[in-house]
């Protein structure tokens, strides 16, 4: 039975700032760290380990505009219409943060609501509906104050509120966990890939001595010797391990660029399939929450050969170049479109691990990023890719690298779908928590953080 909560309008429960502070500002007082509208639109949460973008702010935007914990950044105008009113927690204080242009400030007053349970309300279908009703502007839309103001959320007891943003706060916990576990598997893949790949740090043991048949060396196994050569040669492309060779992209490494769909062709209906374009490649992972379709019929006939696979690398080649995911099991059926380019590996030449390591490595991205062409928007495609040579390992030292670094990103692709299913429940918990439709006390609560193996201090 839902609960009869009254309606509150935002401006009862928050004190309002919208930001007009913008990286191009030509004040020079004081250097600070901008929240930007992409730290909001492609992350629920701000976090003390983001990497925010340098500016210059006046002492009185400082104090206008300085974001702390339990404050709620929403975006305030957009060229998307969808993209009115998402909202973001401030997790973390994080010394001289200061909100950006495009974004507005709810400050929640702390005796009224609890600012986790606000950010949470503010992602309700009703509170959606109500900021896109107000937005206006025809190419580019935006909310004024007032209608911030005004959008409405229920406002149940204060306990409850803590009660509702601490059942979702513990998905949203794992879903953390989870995130900061792939961050530590991956990192430890580029690491290997560099190590063995970029620094030759086995080959120049053997070569110093440092490393034995039969002995092993912190991070190089035994095992592992016979599987390197023991010099370095001189190559175009500098010294490179004896034996490995210097070959062209395409003879490595199938690529495919997007074939252009417009507008026109997009369909409203849920049924037909989905495509990918930059804004669906986020934080190394594919986004398809708004992501838009063509019918079944074209996907699967004019554009069939642009079907993408699992396991396959997608990477962005216009504008934020080198934007990078790999298509999951759960992504399919999706289709590859312009401004991505698909890339897989070439039986017998290359495997999957060591192609994911090469297309996130400094090399591969800066020679990507010196050959892109374009004034105002930089970008790269076949024809830049035809140009350039990879680097190929003897395949048998491939296929131990595959054992390893396969290892970490199999576990961090199984993390990411884990998250996949943590956000699904989340978000169909969510509408009925806020709505008072469903009613869970702590008890039960406590069943969900076990059945998630999810502890006290997650």
């Amino acid at each position: 039975m839902a609960i009869n909560c009254r309606r509150i309008p935002l401006d009862q429960v928050t004190e309002l700032t919208l930001s007009g502070v913008d990286k191009k500002v030509k004040s020079h007082e004081h250097e600070v760290l901008l929240c930007n509208y992409m730290d909001v639109y492609s992350n629920r949460f701000i976090r003390s380990d983001f990497r925010f973008m340098e500016a210059t702010a006046t002492e009185h935007e400082i104090q206008r505009c300085t974001l702390r914990s339990g404050d709620v950044v929403i975006t305030k105008d957009s060229e998307q219409y969808d993209d009115i009113g998402v909202p973001a927690l401030v997790r973390d204080n994080v010394n001289n943060l200061i909100c950006g242009y495009h974004l507005a400030i709810l400050r929640p007053l702390q005796e009224l609501i609890d600012g986790a349970y606000l950010f949470y309300a503010l992602q309700t279908t009703n509170a959606q509906h109500q900021f896109h009703a107000y937005a206006n502007g025809t190419t580019r839309f935006g909310l004024r104050k007032d209608d911030i103001r005004r959008v409405e959320i229920p406002l149940p007891p204060l306990p409850k509120q803590r009660t509702i943003a601490h059942i979702l706060g513990t998905l949203d916990n794992k879903i953390e966990l989870n995130r900061c576990m792939n961050e530590t598997l991956e990192g430890m893949a580029r690491a290997l890939f560099k190590s063995w790949f970029i620094d030759f740090d086995p080959v120049r043991a053997k070569m110093e001595g440092r490393w034995r048949r039969g002995k092993s060396l912190p991070g190089l196994p035994a095992d592992l010797w016979g599987f390197f050569p023991d010099r370095l040669v001189d190559s175009n492309m500098g010294e490179i391990p004896k034996g490995w060779e210097i070959i062209p992209f395409p003879e490595a490494i199938d690529f495919k660029e997007g074939p252009g769909i417009r507008n026109w062709q997009y369909t409203n209906s849920k049924e037909g399939t989905h495509f990918i374009n930059i804004r669906c490649i986020q934080n190394g992972d594919i986004i398809l929450n708004n992501a838009n379709r063509i019918r079944d019929e074209e996907a699967n006939g004019k554009y069939a050969h642009f079907h993408l696979k699992e396991w396959d690398i997608v990477i962005s080649s216009s504008g934020t170049l080198g934007r990078s995911a790999v298509v999951r099991r759960e992504h399919l059926p999706l289709v590859l479109n312009t401004s991505v380019i698909r890339f897989r590996p070439i039986k017998g030449k290359m495997l999957f691990s060591y192609l994911n390591g090469y297309l996130n490595s400094f090399i591969f991205l800066d020679e990507l990023k010196s050959m892109a062409s374009g004034s105002v928007q930089r970008n790269f495609g076949p024809t830049h890719l035809k140009e350039m040579c990879v680097l190929c390992p003897k395949y048998d030292c491939l296929k131990q690298y595959d054992r390893l670094a396969g290892f970490l990103l199999k576990n961090s692709i199984k993390k990411r779908a884990e998250n996949d299913n943590l956000s699904a429940l989340r978000d169909i918990l969510l509408p009925k928590l806020i709505s008072g439709e469903m009613r869970v006390n702590m008890s039960e609560h406590s069943y969900l953080k076990q059945s998630l193996n999810i502890t006290s201090e997650d």
